[in-house]
């Protein structure tokens, strides 16, 4: 396999058994030599680089295949980054009934759905019934056992979720749940992957 000269150069530079010799180190010229190198010509790293989707892009490119087997040989299938991975694009992550307080405290029944793209869905029946976009920034958190806080300071909402009694709720699989400690993990690994690619 043949790589191109500047990309062997970049990799010999990141790889250098040295840490303070490596490209990117303080005694190197630090991250603004690295972003410098030629390998890098024409990213403008001063510009948002979550809208190059790059973690998106390598899950949209890798073949299912590919992808089973880098499931299959992880360590740990318990962990959301790999019982997620095997989900094509554009298909909910997790899926559950919950119970969504409206500005009136009423606990409405809704269908969730959780998507890598970085938004929730809710649905009454069929029929959707609105969207939280997950953008930097946005958490999870529990306030209770059984309550959750959404909250999203781009659009300066907060959304409460409510654990609804269990023993009504149909069995939970790999991509259903309606146990909110699921969803509070599904959700932050989402918005901690979401997190990464706009640090880039």
């Amino acid at each position: 396999m043949q790589i191109e000269p500047t990309c062997r150069d970049l990799i010999d530079k990141l790889i250098v058994l040295d840490p303070d010799q490596r490209l990117g180190a303080a005694g190197t010229g630090g991250m603004d030599a690295l972003k410098r190198h030629p390998f890098f010509q024409g990213v403008n790293f001063s510009g948002d680089m979550r809208i190059l989707g790059l973690k998106r892009a390598l899950r949209e490119t890798e073949s299912q295949e590919l992808r089973q087997r880098r499931i299959d040989e992880a360590p740990d299938t318990t962990l959301p980054k790999f019982r997620y991975a095997l989900v094509e694009p554009g298909k909910p992550i997790l899926t559950g009934l919950l119970l969504k307080k409206n500005r009136f405290w009423i606990k409405q029944e809704r269908r969730f759905e959780l998507y890598m793209e970085g938004f929730i869905r809710y649905f009454e029946n069929t029929k959707v019934k609105g969207e939280m976009k997950l953008t930097p920034g946005a958490k999870a958190v529990h306030l209770s056992r059984t309550e959750v806080e959404i909250t999203l300071p781009e659009n300066k909402k907060n959304y409460l979720l409510v654990q609804q009694d269990l023993s009504k709720c149909p069995a939970k699989s790999q991509y259903f749940s309606c146990g909110l400690n699921d969803w509070v993990d599904a959700i932050n690994y989402v918005l901690e992957t979401i997190n990464e690619e706009s640090a880039f």
